[in-house]
């Protein structure tokens, strides 16, 4: 009934409706004793790392919203692993000294279950925003309204 697509991946069509769901800040999460990264990363820092490539495909093929935006400021990063998932990437990153890009709300739920720690990444980078799509002809539909408003409240609740 509805699809939570990630804001600058995907462009959804006019004839969908669509409300932004969550709004997050990406950061970075690393191994604790890790001595080749601060608590601080800057840009140019940030292109020599080795990272770990989160993507639902586990490939570079299928770019993410920040692959994007990199892409469109011109800067590469040196990806060393390609994962599907986010507890694979966060156990990888526990046992080097890779990085792995996040939203927030993640990194601090990794962080307490890991030997991980956040990072603070580049000012410049662009938040992670997650919007919820539907078709217009639920729109009105009462059980539509009553579930839209659960998900709609999802992000408020402490899970």
């Amino acid at each position: 009934d509805y699809i939570i697509g990630i804001e600058g991946i995907h462009e959804f069509p006019n004839r969908l409706q669509h409300q932004s769901w969550l709004n997050d800040k990406l950061t970075c999460v690393a191994r604790k004793d890790n001595t080749t990264i601060g608590d601080r990363i800057s840009l140019d820092e940030f292109k020599k790392m080795h990272h770990i490539y989160h993507s639902t495909l586990g490939t570079p093929y299928a770019p993410t919203f920040l692959d994007k935006w990199l892409k469109q400021n011109k800067i590469n990063r040196h990806i060393t692993a390609n994962v599907s998932g986010y507890l694979s990437a966060a156990m990888i990153t526990e046992m080097t000294d890779y990085v792995l890009t996040v939203p927030l709300h993640l990194a601090r739920k990794l962080i307490t279950k890991m030997d991980l720690r956040i990072v603070e990444p580049p000012a410049t980078f662009p938040d992670y925003r997650l919007n919820l799509v539907w078709h217009p002809i639920y729109e009105n539909d009462p059980s539509q309204i009553w579930l839209r408003e659960k998900l709609l409240d999802l992000p408020n609740q402490k899970l």
